[in-house]
């Protein structure tokens, strides 16, 4: 689906190479457990992606162990990636493969699947 051209000049941080544009759709609010506070998870929807040219690798992939992404692990702790592994799925028909980008276009599209 293409987006409509736009002019946003969205904040965004200048140390992060891979940032995302979204706009505000809602808040979900859960209730904590004293004494802790309310928990707040916030969704929104992604209208552009903004990738630094050096965080690409020769394959045109985002070379995720050059930019080390840290994840939220729970209570107080984090991680990096530090390791890449494959699984492929077997069989390595067009049709199972189409659409691992989460594009239904791609899935209704492969040989085989039909509308």
């Amino acid at each position: 689906m293409k987006l409509p051209s736009r002019n946003v000049r969205a904040a965004r941080v200048g140390g992060s190479p891979i940032q995302f544009e979204c706009i505000y759709l809602n808040t979900l609010r859960f209730p904590g457990t004293p004494p802790m506070g309310t928990v707040d998870v916030v969704f929104g929807k992604v209208v552009a992606i903004h990738i630094d040219d050096d965080a690409i690798d020769e394959q045109g992939r985002v070379d995720v162990l050059k930019i080390k992404p840290i994840a939220r692990m729970g209570y107080y702790d984090y991680t990096t990636v530090d390791n890449i592994f494959r699984m492929v799925i077997p069989g390595n028909s067009k049709a199972l493969l189409a659409g691992l980008e989460g594009s239904p276009d791609k899935v209704r599209a492969a040989p085989g699947k039909g509308t």
